[in-house]
Order: structure tokens, then C-alpha cells, then sequence
């Protein structure tokens, strides 16, 4: 695991999961990527992701959590910031 990575806090927009309508729903998404381009790649795995709607400027040197340690050694770079690791 790098512990190098920049966290970025973004807000999204999701799309409907079953017509596609986008701007359905807002989610606060936690990203990680070696800059900001990397971390705004990554939220296309997002399901459903439609946009960025705000993002933060990074922390960078942010230590992780031993959950959040194990979330990212197991290689996903997001997850929503209501603290589940959900992805």
C-alpha cells in the first residue's frame, strides 16, 4: 500500500440505477489517486456515477485507519463517506 496517496473528498451525483435520469441522487465519496485527475478516475467506479459536483483540495500525507488500510490493500480507492466501506 502507498501511504503517499492524496485523499479528496468529492460530492457526486448518481444517476437513477433503473431509467438512467441523471442528477438522481447525492453522494459524498472519499477518493484516493496520486493526484486529482487520478482521484476524479477513480470515481468512475462508482455505481451509477453521473458527475462531480464539488470536490476538496487534497490531504495529502493523510495516514490511514487500519480499516481503511485494509479497504485500499485490497485495491478499491473509494468509498462513501457515511463510514461504510462499502465498494
Amino acid at each position: 500500500m502507498n501511504d503517499q496517496l492524496e485523499v479528496f473528498d468529492f460530492e457526486i451525483y448518481t444517476k437513477d440505477p433503473i431509467s438512467g435520469v441523471e442528477g438522481w441522487d447525492i453522494k459524498y465519496i472519499r477518493a484516493f489517486g496520486s493526484d486529482l485527475n487520478a482521484a476524479k478516475k477513480v470515481l468512475q467506479s462508482v455505481p451509477h456515477f453521473d458527475c462531480i459536483i464539488t470536490g476538496t483540495a487534497s490531504y495529502n500525507g493523510t495516514t490511514l485507519n487500519e480499516n481503511e488500510r485494509r479497504h485500499f490493500e485490497s485495491g478499491k480507492l473509494w468509498y462513501y463517506t457515511d463510514g461504510k466501506l462499502v465498494n
